[in-house]
């Protein structure tokens, strides 16, 4: 199981089954042929035995082991600063699982694996989701990586000039007074 998780354990056989935590046999814990273990952070070992209804006695004990896997680390997340309209590669680093991108946090909608994901045509801010998915198929937690999405500026407007030829023309724009206005030769 996955640190933080929980296990039912079965047993079987004809007669009252006993589980313990310790191989004294001293520390009952449940009596029924499954026991739940309540959250585990390390590998940890029970104890079952049967007792015989008719004459009270009880088997040795075997043991039955529940190994506990260490959930993978946090990945972390770079995010990306766009202009409306563009796609954005955001990527994440990992600690040699699986990176599975997600677009809502609670992980439930798949939209990619792989350390860097590219996301379609962007408009506003958009927050994406990684997480990391181990060999032992544990994960860690979700992590948030934002594109943050710069509107464009509104088109210049500008006048068209007619001149002679061989003269000088002098044209001008007006732009919204945030950036620089860029001329080009067609």
């Amino acid at each position: 199981i996955c640190s933080g998780s929980s296990a039912t354990l079965n047993a079987s056989g004809t007669g009252t089954i006993n589980w313990y935590s310790d191989a004294a046999l001293t520390n009952l814990l449940s009596v029924g042929s499954s026991y739940s273990t309540g959250t585990l952070t390390t590998s940890t070992d029970f104890y079952t035995t049967q007792v015989n209804a008719s004459s009270g006695c009880e088997s040795t004990s075997a043991t039955v082991s529940v190994t506990v896997n260490t959930l993978p680390t946090n990945p972390t997340g770079t995010g990306a600063t766009i202009c409306s309209g563009q796609t954005a590669t955001i990527s994440a680093t990992n600690s040699g699982g699986t990176t599975n991108w997600y677009s809502d946090a609670s992980a439930t909608t798949l939209i990619g694996s792989g350390t860097s994901y590219t996301t379609p045509v962007l408009t506003q801010n958009t927050t994406y989701y990684v997480q990391e998915e181990s060999a032992s198929l544990c994960l860690g937690n979700i992590v948030a990586v934002n594109v943050t999405v710069n509107a464009l500026p509104s088109a210049p407007s500008a006048s068209s000039a007619a001149v002679c030829e061989g003269s000088d023309a002098i044209i001008s724009a007006t732009g919204s007074g945030a950036g620089d206005l860029v001329f080009y030769d067609n």
